[in-house]
């Protein structure tokens, strides 16, 4: 049987300032590493093994990774790293904290780009230096990337991903381990479970806690694991 297992990465300096992080580069604080240890000792517990782990291009999702696979004795399995499982672009909102953004750009449209589907926030400038392609990351990659995102934007890439990646990893009944961000997370879960667009939007994915979806023939059964 196929079991995959999502774990949003562990939260990272930003997260504690209330800052849009999106793609920019932010490492994990000090407290968030031994929360990580302490899942893959609970996944250890509950029995929990992987074939492969998979993550974003970004640190905070490769190291939370490792964190979690070297409390299980797994830091020799397989790794996949796919940008399209990076969260959704914020734009010129990276780095804002979310009380500035909302000063300079308004309450109210600050909350439809947080909470909407198809909102796009206000895009870099094609030559702005954190426009991703100035990454070199992200150089080789052939397919067009984002200056900034609605959600709608990030499924895009994001069912690809599952398509091209997941999807062919699942049929092998491989057991899957994806450190990952929340955006991309929800819209996983919003493909493999079949949820309207608001259901998705209202889910919850707290940093470091493993939710396990095991695949029963056609049905999915999601449970979060304590």
């Amino acid at each position: 049987m196929a079991q995959i297992v999502f774990i949003r990465h562990g939260e990272s300096i930003w997260n504690s300032e209330e800052r849009f992080t999106g793609w920019d580069d932010i490492p994990l604080s000090e407290e968030a590493r031994p929360v990580l240890s302490d899942v893959g000792l609970t996944l250890l517990e509950e029995l929990y093994k992987f074939d492969v782990a998979i993550t974003s291009y970004l640190d905070r999702s490769i190291v939370s990774c490792w964190e979690v696979l070297d409390s299980m004795n797994l830091l020799w399995i397989p790794e996949i790293r796919d940008w399209r499982l990076n969260p959704r672009h914020y734009g010129v909102l990276q780095g804002m904290t979310k009380e500035d953004a909302a000063a300079q750009y308004g309450q109210e449209m600050i909350e439809n780009i947080r909470h909407s589907f198809d909102i796009q926030p206000p895009l870099l400038n094609e030559n702005d230096e954190r426009n991703p392609r100035n990454d070199i990351r992200y150089q080789k990659i052939e397919r067009s990337l984002p200056i900034g995102e609605s959600m709608e934007d990030a499924e895009v890439r994001v069912l690809q991903f599952f398509d091209e990646v997941l999807a062919p990893l699942l049929k092998e009944d491989k057991r899957v381990l994806i450190s990952g961000h929340e955006d991309s997370l929800k819209l996983l879960i919003k493909r493999m479970e079949g949820l309207s667009t608001e259901e998705m939007l209202e889910l919850k994915l707290p940093p470091a806690k493993p939710i396990a979806l095991e695949l029963e023939g056609d049905k999915v059964v999601r449970k979060f694991i304590e």
